[in-house]
């Protein structure tokens, strides 16, 4: 398996994706970073991983969520000790995650390792794809979520939709 690269948020995808996600980035005049998956985040006061979001399509359920410390170096992921892990029951249509707290619809695979510090990797299943994007707790922001390193709340909902479109298709 190649080894893949972290950034502030690292991702994969198509270069058509790509092209179009900063071009909306670029048009926002929103430092965007690396494209990544859809994926947004907040810290709390503290500096930990309070929040997750998985921006779905239309349909799509999260099956899976996995974080564990990255002991990657020189910016390669390499998922460590895993720090929390919950899966879905059949039921399932949450895509906003809270460590510190019971997510309805999703087993306890591991309880967090609280607090969620640091170089993390996060991977997420859904019934469409897998995905999985390296954070560093100290670079999110506690009074707003953030998506791709930008301020979610800035964001324009033709750049949301574009994140959106480049995972959903």
């Amino acid at each position: 398996m190649p080894a893949r690269t972290r950034t502030a948020r690292a991702g994969w995808c198509a270069l058509a994706g790509c092209i179009g996600l900063l071009a909306a980035a670029c048009k926002a005049d929103i430092p965007f970073g690396d494209p990544a998956p859809p994926l947004a985040f907040e810290a709390a006061a503290d500096q930990s991983l309070s929040t997750i979001e998985v921006l779905t399509c239309p349909g799509e359920r999260v099956l899976r969520l996995t974080l564990t410390r990255d002991e990657g170096t020189n910016g390669v992921m390499k998922p460590g000790a895993v720090l929390w892990e919950i899966a879905a029951t059949s039921s399932s249509t949450a895509a906003i995650f809270h460590p510190a707290k019971p997510t309805a619809g999703f087993d306890t695979i591991t309880a967090p390792v609280l607090p969620l510090t640091g170089d993390i990797d996060i991977e997420v299943k859904t019934t469409l794809t897998s995905m999985s994007a390296g954070i560093s707790t100290d670079v999110l922001r506690t009074d707003a979520m953030t998506l791709g390193g930008a301020d979610r709340t800035k964001l324009t909902a033709a750049l949301e939709k574009t994140v959106r479109h480049n995972h959903c298709g």
